[in-house]
């Protein structure tokens, strides 16, 4: 039997302390994974003029699954940068980011899977000057990549045992795109009658999950919608510092905190560890490794309940004394 082969790339700032404890966690639970290690990011960028290039995309692509960290991007503009997360999504066919959002600190209920789609909209990042004075973005929104994205979710949702998928847009602004890729969703959740299926504007979804975010179960998005709304249900929750996300194509996955490269704490040992656990948690069930990801779950959870938790969640513990203690639980 061939190995399973995975691709961690660190990417910069506060990862880059993070990501070694994950060699420690995957030794620990002696899980047969070779690792291949791969440097692209804004450290790239200052020493070789590229975040990343295509010799590395088609390397990771040999790859099983992909533990990507957090990137800093450039503040100025700089010729040739190519953001490497955009960049794989892309050349790796990621058309689904999924973002389990669940509250194991506070005293909400919340448990959401916001389902976002990954490859299109205005993150497609075609712009242009129509005149020195006006910029243009382009959205797109095509039928072939929305219909994988909603299958995809409703899909997800029935072998979860979700009830309730709500379609998030704007439909009553941009009555051609976001009501184009409403229709299409609509029409994919008719196949599941078990699922209740209902629609919201984003600035109303935006209103009711910070009001009452017990009223979602799935949420079914576009691109900068599903960024918008990824980032807001984890504030109202525990934190961007507990927030993993994997994103899906047909062929590869790749799994990441959703946190940034925080450089402002970097070498403090404080940076929180979770979200990188919890990302590499949901990597383990994606290659089946279940038991290895069912120790690794329940030994964070009682470190959760312990309070072992750093300075972001108002706890006192640094980084290599949370992970330390995790070691201990694994």
């Amino acid at each position: 039997m061939q190995k399973i082969k995975i691709a961690i790339v660190p990417g910069d700032g506060i990862c880059q302390e993070i990501f070694p404890y994950v060699d420690e966690l995957i030794d620990k639970l002696n899980l047969e994974i070779q690792r291949e290690y791969f440097e692209v990011g804004l450290n790239r960028l200052l020493k070789t003029g590229r975040a990343i290039d295509d010799e590395t995309i088609e390397k990771i692509k040999q790859c099983n699954a992909v533990l990507f960290g957090a990137n800093s991007t450039p503040k100025e503009s700089l010729p040739g940068y190519r953001s490497p997360i955009l960049s794989l999504r892309k050349e790796l066919g990621l058309f689904v980011n999924l973002r389990p959002v669940k509250n194991y600190l506070s005293s909400r209920n919340i448990n959401i899977t916001i389902f976002r789609e990954n490859t299109e909209g205005l993150y497609c990042q075609k712009e242009r000057f129509i005149d020195e004075n006006t910029v243009v973005a382009e959205k797109i929104v095509s039928r072939a990549t929305t219909e994988k994205l909603a299958r995809f979710a409703y899909k997800y949702a029935a072998n979860h045992g979700m009830k309730r998928m709500t379609i998030v847009q704007k439909s009553n602004v941009l009555k051609l795109s976001d009501r184009f890729f409403l229709d299409i969703c609509k029409q994919i959740g008719g196949e599941y009658p078990e699922i209740e299926t209902s629609a919201e504007y984003i600035d109303a979804a935006c209103y009711h999950l910070v009001r009452t975010p017990e009223r979602f179960e799935g949420i079914l998005t576009e691109n900068l919608y599903g960024d918008v709304l990824s980032d807001l249900a984890a504030g109202i929750s525990d934190g961007l510092g507990m927030a993993p996300s994997s994103s899906f194509g047909e062929k590869h996955a790749l799994f990441e905190p959703v946190h940034g490269s925080a450089p402002d704490i970097v070498g403090r040992d404080i940076a929180n560890p979770y979200a990188v656990v919890f990302s590499l948690i949901l990597m383990l069930d994606y290659l089946q490794f279940h038991n290895a990801s069912n120790k690794l779950r329940k030994a964070v959870y009682e470190n959760l309940n312990e309070n072992i938790v750093t300075p972001d969640l108002n706890g006192s513990y640094k980084l290599s004394e949370t992970m330390g203690l995790l070691f201990k639980k694994v």
